[in-house]
């Protein structure tokens, strides 16, 4: 993708950073600068110093010397350079300006560190026009290098330096040159002093000389106080001149001293304009900073909060349609882009599940019906079959009736006992019908404690006679089981068909056995035969609906016991909170094992509990377990013994 400035987010974030940096960096190079402004000031005012105290002591050696001249004398402060050309560079040299005053004769001086005498003057008087100029004396002389010329001094004892020249007083001005500083004791105040005027007197400081070389700064004017006024004079290359007014000469007349510093005070002005140039930079940084946060704010966290809102949308509402508007070219727009095309392929994803869900749900539905269809039919095939056997039985029961009804005419002797029989056989018809019509009921069941062995005994009476015909002899192992809590009527349903199936592993005959028994918490059933025993892959798969078929009679095999009618009684059970297993051997036969829970009161279920916690190796279950896995054959064989129909039997009333 072509890079295009201010077209990405990290661009953005490069920008405000490098805005927001400028204020640190311009604050810490202010602070440094400061700093280092009032370093130098403190290492000058301590040389400064030094020195003064240097001189003091110098002039304090020659205080004899001096007094042998003079009446008195003054020393003022320190002067670091001195002016020997203003169109030359700055001179070097240590002055020291005082006042001697003689017998008749007042001599201003300056003098070096060594206290020699480097520029005196005499005392004349300047004249104009024959007049006398303001009672103004001048003082001439030279300095060493004899480049300063002329020295002013009133009566009053304030003094004039210019340079170059003589001043001269008359209406045309200097004739070189102007005053460099000077002060004057007057009503009135001038900024710019260019020739001398009787009635303009005040504290002057000069404009400018003759090639403007020379620029001064104005003080204040005059002070009450001397030793209080302060003058400072600056150069185009920013050196400063300073001059004081420290002591008080002799009579009372104020002295000047002048100083001029280059080095300290060129290093300090430049740190200041340092320092009041980068103010504005400060402001434009904040104010960088400011419109890059404000401009970053409305293009990124605007857009992050739309993402945001169309998320909770998505959340909150369900609402698949939300999106992000795209704008720019920038990270956040590929962000929008690829959430809107996966929220896109999101809505088509849920509108497939729906689809799919509706497919399977309608597949679940035929399912249903397909099962509920698949039960009913094998319901009516085991009805059936009730039917036949039923058939069978109220036959029987009307052929003893029958006969027992025409002995009872021929011999009335024995009519009473005949009578008997026949209400005896009356009753069981009863029974039997009362036990078809219950097991016939379609309605959903609720689960109560009954006996399984009565219920399979009440099954076994029903098809009993049939299985005699077929040479199929039925065993019953029956023990004092508890009760178990399931649907009655569908447990009695999936033990015939259980019991249908063994029948159909029997072609030529044989047994099949039922054993009761009870494990922990647990009651078994066993139905087994001593059939063929079945294929493995078949074994696996008897429980699965719709596997096997039913074979013809008369040419029935092992694999004719896996109807649907096994994936019936598989899901009653499973519904029940049971199991059912199969196993098969050869030379053993078929064995299909049903667990149910078995009732048991409130105290003896805590019981139990107890007992279950205190077992260390799971014996409850290994017991469940063994079970399940026990082969046909569990119990012992026992000699053959044909059970006819007609064999007295526990009705289901009795059992339960």
């Amino acid at each position: 993708m072509k890079f295009r400035f201010l077209s990405s987010i990290s661009s953005k974030l490069v920008l405000f950073f490098c805005a927001a940096a400028v204020i640190p960096l311009v604050l810490c190079s202010a602070f440094i600068l400061q700093a280092v402004s009032n370093h130098f000031n403190t290492v000058e005012n301590e040389m400064a110093r030094r020195d003064r105290d240097n001189v003091l002591t110098i002039i304090d050696d020659r205080r004899e010397s001096l007094r042998a001249h003079c009446l008195d004398y003054a020393v003022w402060d320190k002067t670091y350079e001195y002016v020997a050309n203003p169109d030359e560079d700055w001179a070097e040299c240590n002055l020291y300006s005082g006042c001697i005053k003689t017998y008749n004769l007042d001599i201003t001086y300056i003098t070096d560190a060594e206290g020699l005498v480097i520029w005196a003057y005499d005392k004349t008087e300047q004249v104009h026009g024959g007049d006398r100029v303001n009672d103004t004396m001048l003082f001439t002389g030279t300095m060493a290098d004899g480049d300063v010329s002329g020295f002013l001094v009133t009566e009053k004892g304030t003094f004039l330096v210019s340079s170059h020249a003589v001043l001269r007083t008359d209406e045309s001005g200097p004739s070189r040159g102007a005053l460099v500083i000077g002060r004057l004791i007057d009503e009135n105040f001038e900024k710019t002093v260019s020739k001398l005027s009787n009635n303009k007197v005040g504290f002057y400081a000069a404009g400018a000389d003759a090639d403007n070389s020379l620029h001064a700064a104005i003080g204040d004017g005059p002070s009450e106080e001397t030793g209080q006024d302060k003058l400072l004079i600056q150069r185009p290359n920013s050196a400063v001149l300073e001059t004081y007014s420290l002591l008080q000469g002799i009579d009372e007349r104020p002295a000047l001293v002048m100083r001029v510093q280059s080095g300290r005070s060129v290093f300090t002005s430049t740190i200041g304009r340092i320092i009041h140039t980068s103010i504005p930079f400060i402001i434009g940084a904040l104010l960088l900073s400011g419109t890059a946060a404000w401009f970053i704010g409305r293009s990124i966290l605007s857009r992050v909060k739309d993402l945001t809102k169309a998320t909770q949308e998505i959340i909150r509402e369900h609402n698949m349609a939300a999106s992000v508007p795209v704008v720019g070219n920038d990270e956040l727009c590929e962000l929008a882009r690829s959430f809107n095309v996966m929220v896109a392929e999101l809505a088509e994803s849920e509108e497939l599940l729906r689809r799919k869900n509706d497919q399977l749900r309608r597949a679940s539905e035929e399912l249903k019906q397909k099962h509920a269809q698949v039960v009913f039919h094998e319901k009516m095939t085991s009805v059936g079959q009730l039917a036949a056997g039923v058939a069978h039985e109220f036959n029987n029961i009307l052929t003893s009736i029958m006969g027992y009804g025409s002995m009872a005419k021929t011999d009335p002797e024995y009519m009473a006992k005949f009578l008997e029989t026949v209400l005896t056989q009356g009753e069981r018809a009863l029974e039997i019908t009362e036990g078809l019509l219950n097991f016939s009921r379609s309605q959903t069941e609720e689960k109560r404690p009954f006996n399984i062995a009565a219920a399979a005994d009440e099954v076994l009476s029903m098809i009993e006679s049939e299985l005699s015909r077929e040479g199929i002899d039925v065993v019953r192992y029956y023990k004092n089981v508890p009760p178990v809590v399931a649907g009655e009527v569908h447990v009695k349903h999936a033990l015939l068909n259980i019991i249908g199936s063994s029948r159909e592993c029997l072609p030529e005959g044989g047994v099949i056995k039922v054993a009761v028994q009870t494990e922990e918490d647990m009651v078994g059933l066993e139905i087994s035969n001593n059939g063929k025993a079945l294929p493995k892959e078949v074994l696996n798969r008897m429980f699965e609906p719709f596997f096997g078929a039913r074979g013809t009679k008369g040419s029935r095999d092992a694999s004719d016991t896996c109807k649907p009618a096994l994936a019936v009684a598989h899901f009653i059970i499973e519904q029940s909170g049971g199991t059912l297993k199969a196993t098969s051997e050869e030379q053993v036969g078929t064995a299909f094992t049903i667990l149910l829970p078995a009732y048991s009161s409130p105290g003896e279920q805590s019981r139990r509990h107890r007992r279950q916690h205190r077992d260390e190796g799971g014996g409850a279950s290994a017991s469940r377990k063994a079970l399940q896995d026990k082969p046909a054959g569990l119990h012992p064989p026992l000699a053959a013994e044909k059970r006819r129909a007609t064999h007295p039997r526990s009705m289901p009333g009795q059992a339960t």
